[in-house]
């Protein structure tokens, strides 16, 4: 409709001259169904016009070049052309590129001195116009159109460029970055909330085993696989992601200690008692898995992840395929050292 506001003013300009040219009265009135009232007064008053919207009942004016519109509205042309002994009044329709009638062009036309002519130079000018304004439309729509797909593909881009900043490729879990920034997160809801936090990290066991056996093709098929097992097992509200190489860390946002340990003991189970056949080969997994609690065992996200890190080694030093939830006998610095030469092994 801004379109329509623009163009006004050279309607009126336009029409001026035919009405002096060829003695005829033209005005142009929009239906108001084809407007938004607010967006209308907007545009008129930018261009210093009156409003008119509440002036008519069903429509508004665009063209009005010799103030006589009232009278046109109610086509009381008498009063208008009572000096004339021939005329003519018409109201043409007003018509989009789609052909749905927005309006109407209302016309008196003075026929005393030559009524031929006058016909074929109104009908030539208002087709003239009317083509005028739809190029016009079709032009508005035109650069529209264009305008929102290129601005659909630029958020869809963006969007596609955020999610795979937030995706580890292999697997379609969040990736280390994205877990950090969640579990920051959580944590400080859980510290304003007064509830508890669970984390666990878990590691494939003896997966370099995996990949010296059956080639690093197979190994990233099984990751993938777990990954997928792992995620059809999470609660709705849990986030689950890929730490780093075969280890994956789940947060558990308002969950104890307690509940946190039967979650990771079912995880164990089930992927324990899978068998994931990977590019025709079938391969047998289990996975050692750490637990830690918020505020129970840390109370930041630094000292929580190295609580569950060191249940995780734990339950690898006891043979593997187990959950260890943390106890306060364990000191952070023992994670690596003590668990090296295993790590190594796996």
């Amino acid at each position: 409709m801004i379109g329509y506001v623009e163009v006004g003013m050279e309607v009126n300009h336009l029409f001026g001259q035919l009405s002096e040219i060829t003695g005829t009265l033209i005005a142009v009135f929009l239906d108001k169904t084809q407007l938004t009232r607010h967006k209308w007064q907007e545009g008129r008053s930018m261009l210093g016009l009156e409003a008119d919207w509440d002036r008519f009942q069903e429509e508004v004016l665009l063209s009005d070049p010799n103030g006589q519109a009232d009278a046109l509205l109610r086509a009381d042309m008498g009063s208008i052309w009572s000096g004339f002994a021939d005329r003519v009044h018409r109201n043409l329709p007003l018509q989009d590129i789609s052909g749905s009638t927005v309006g109407r062009i209302s016309v008196g036309i003075d026929m005393s001195q030559s009524r031929a002519q006058a016909l074929n130079s109104i009908a030539y000018l208002t087709a003239l116009i009317a083509t005028a304004l739809i190029t016009l439309i079709v032009f508005l729509r035109l650069i529209a159109t264009r305008t929102e797909t290129r601005l659909m593909h630029a958020l869809t881009e963006r969007a596609d460029y955020e999610r795979r900043s937030r995706i580890d490729q292999l697997t379609h879990l969040y990736n280390q970055t994205e877990f950090y920034r969640l579990l920051d997160l959580e944590i400080e809801r859980c510290r304003r909330q007064q509830l508890p936090l669970s984390l666990i990290m878990l590691d494939i066991d003896s997966f370099k085993a995996i990949n010296d056996e059956h080639g690093h093709r197979v190994g990233d098929c099984v990751l993938h696989s777990v990954a997928l097992e792992l995620q059809t097992n999470t609660r709705t509200g849990d986030h689950l992601a890929r730490y780093g190489g075969e280890e994956f860390t789940v947060i558990l946002p308002d969950t104890p200690v307690e509940v946190a340990h039967e979650i990771a003991e079912r995880w164990r189970s089930v992927i324990s008692g899978r068998v994931f056949v990977c590019h025709r080969q079938s391969v047998r997994v289990t996975i050692s898995l750490g637990v830690a609690c918020y505020p129970q065992h840390a109370v930041d996200a630094k000292t929580l992840l190295q609580q569950a890190d060191l249940g995780m080694y734990a339950a690898k030093r006891k043979g593997r395929n187990r959950v260890e939830i943390h106890t306060p006998r364990q000191k952070v610095g023992e994670r690596r050292e003590s668990s090296r030469p295993e790590q190594a092994s796996d």
